[in-house]
């Protein structure tokens, strides 16, 4: 009995040491973001504090709002701030994504849509670019997000980085069960959510992750992955063969939406311009990129890693269809961006070099279509009749080139480097922004 009380004494001693313990790192961590971030100390600090949904339900950034490296402007955009009203001659370009174009693990302000913003600043011309994605926002919500809180910013041209993984699971109806098992898989169950409540896991876990040798820090990650992988496949597939090709059913729907979301794009007024997708998963990369393969399948069980090469150039493939068949530019970010850690920092997230090459192509894209100085010829419903006139003071030579007429303009040249600089040579494409508000082609 006298042992049994030493015990239990020695093991209440230990515990009250590690709660102990785990406190002072918990207001360590709390401190932290509140001397970085000027995070409240007392309430829970999450990504939820820059996301809100409005009184019809529509996900949006919350102005002025703050978490860790992201901050939101007043306009509830991410960047700096822009003024309200356009000044003249300006051309707003707008991009919408969600979190691969939000900037998720980029350096602060390393996101495409900010970097496609510097490309611009330095040609010293009148072009803002404004990053209106937000996080985790579904296709349902996206057009009428568009409409309230994207047109009133009047941007001349719409960049739609639409991600298809909300079509690559069949459209069926799944049975309760099923759905608890697809939550705990891929949201986590209570105990992640109480880990996600603590500040001081996730400073930990990039410490770790920093400490160990990469090598190391794969083979983690590949065995965790390994074992949701195992646990999705008997609950979820319940051991049914994972398909290697994605449904056509599925592709059509994706189509149709991109129709949809051009057509809608168009009917604000607004130059639209489709980029592919990019995902991690190729056919040369299954072994040195298992690990983030794994951890993406555990969210897209349905499919084994052969199934998902084959939903990235299908999705991928319907909007080159799709752009090809509304007359849309599409930017093939897709064919541009390597599949390697270099540029991917998990299945659908940039690394700084990442996001830097995204930029780059839809920066040379816009430069070589002449999208910015031919805006209105491209703005068409999708039954072909235009949505507005053509800017006033402008003619068309039989080319279907828009001159303008008394103005003077800051042009921006692409040059073979892909550098951007104001220039009146030979070659490259030239993009002429009028001041007074017209366009021109060089």
């Amino acid at each position: 009995m006298r042992r049994l009380s030493w015990l239990l004494a020695r093991i209440t001693r230990w515990v009250a040491y590690s709660l102990v313990f785990f406190i002072t790192l918990e207001a360590w961590a709390r401190l932290d973001d509140w001397f970085q971030y000027r995070a409240p100390i007392f309430e829970t600090y999450t990504i939820r504090r820059i996301l809100g949904d409005d009184e019809n339900g529509i996900r949006h950034n919350i102005p002025n709002a703050r978490f860790e490296k992201w901050i939101i402007n007043a306009m509830g955009f991410r960047g700096g701030e822009v003024p309200r009203n356009k000044a003249a001659g300006e051309i707003r370009i707008a991009c919408l994504g969600s979190s691969e174009s939000f900037g998720t693990y980029e350096s602060a302000g390393k996101e495409w849509p900010e970097q496609l913003a510097e490309l611009f600043r330095k040609s010293d011309n009148m072009v803002v670019v404004l990053n209106t994605s937000v996080v985790g926002q579904k296709e349902a919500q996206r057009k009428r997000y568009m409409e309230r809180y994207v047109s009133p910013c009047k941007p001349d041209l719409l960049i739609l980085y639409v991600n298809f993984m909300e079509f690559v699971h069949p459209k069926v109806e799944m049975h309760e069960s099923a759905k608890e098992n697809v939550q705990k898989v891929g949201i986590g169950d209570l105990a992640a959510q109480v880990v996600e409540a603590c500040r001081v896991a996730p400073k930990l876990k990039e410490a770790l992750k920093r400490m160990l040798p990469t090598s190391a820090v794969d083979l983690i990650s590949l065995k965790l992955s390994e074992r949701m992988v195992s646990e999705a496949e008997r609950t979820i597939l319940r051991n049914a063969v994972p398909m290697d090709m994605v449904p056509e059913e599925n592709v059509q729907r994706f189509k149709e939406a991109q129709r949809e979301l051009v057509g809608h794009t168009r009917e604000l007024g607004v130059l639209p311009v489709l980029c592919t997708y990019p995902t991690f998963a190729a056919e040369d990369n299954l072994a040195t990129g298992q690990s983030i393969i794994l951890e993406a399948r555990a969210s897209m069980i349905q499919y084994s890693e052969v199934g998902m090469i084959d939903c990235g150039k299908k999705f991928n493939q319907a909007t080159r269809d799709v752009a090809q068949e509304l007359g849309v530019v599409v930017v093939d970010c897709d064919r541009v961006l390597p599949k390697t850690r270099e540029y991917f920092a998990d299945y659908l997230h940039y690394t700084d070099a990442g996001a830097s090459l995204i930029a780059m192509t839809v920066f040379q894209k816009l430069c070589g279509a002449g999208l910015l100085e031919n805006r209105d010829a491209h703005i068409r419903t999708s039954d072909g009749v235009e949505s507005r006139p053509h800017e006033r003071g402008k003619s068309r030579d039989d080319e279907g080139k828009s001159v303008g007429k008394g103005s003077t303009h800051t042009a921006v040249r692409c040059g073979g480097d892909g550098e951007p600089r104001r220039s009146e040579d030979a070659g490259g494409a030239t993009v002429g922004i009028g001041h007074d508000g017209g366009h021109r082609s060089g």
